[in-house]
């Protein structure tokens, strides 16, 4: 008969060793599995927050893009040489839709100003200097840079809306133009960087 020299077996020191490799594995599972509802948990509510303002800024963008897409279609027709009655009831309904638009424009600029991004941006500004606070100052600053643009361009518009619709052609209007082009491309590099 074998004599115990020690006071485990073989069989007990596997056993406690099994026992001991499932506990840490359950513990480090567990933490690991707390870090990623943590991190699933702080991603969520980012994206809720964040979401819907940056389709809101997608949408202006957007908005813009139609705004430009009647301005070229208004352009087209301004600058053909004939003046038939159909010339210029295109010329007018795309006035109004390019009129239209920018008013669009107008109204998802006050959407977006009131927005979560913004109203962050005054909650940020009383607290210390981070960097998420300088995106939101930049963010702020670029919006001024925007809504400036954007009456710019509602100012320049008319004047030489009612230019080409009085019968003027393009190139009689071009200095008009020139201001409007400068306006509006300062409209559109501002929501493209919102």
């Amino acid at each position: 008969m074998a004599e115990k020299k020690s006071g485990m077996t073989i069989r007990t020191k596997l056993l406690s060793t099994v026992v001991f490799l499932v506990i840490i594995s359950v513990s480090v599972g567990s933490l690991a599995y707390y870090g990623f509802w943590k991190a699933r948990r702080a991603v969520q509510e980012v994206t809720e927050q964040t979401i819907p303002d940056l389709a809101l800024a997608d949408e202006v963008n957007t908005l813009v893009a139609a705004a430009r897409r009647y301005e070229k279609e208004f352009f087209l027709f301004s600058s053909l040489g004939t003046r038939s009655e159909a010339i210029r009831k295109k010329q007018e309904e795309y006035y109004g839709k390019m009129k239209a638009s920018f008013n669009d424009v107008g109204k998802g600029l006050d959407r977006l100003k009131g927005s979560s991004m913004f109203a962050a941006v005054s909650e940020q500004s009383a607290q210390e200097e981070t960097p998420r606070t300088q995106q939101l100052k930049e963010l702020s600053a670029n919006m001024a840079v925007v809504e400036t643009a954007y009456r710019n361009t509602i100012q320049s518009m008319d004047p030489m809306a009612v230019e080409l619709l009085g019968g003027k052609g393009f190139l009689e209007v071009s200095k008009l133009y020139e201001v409007y082009r400068g306006n509006v491309r300062s409209l559109e590099e501002g929501v493209g960087n919102i």
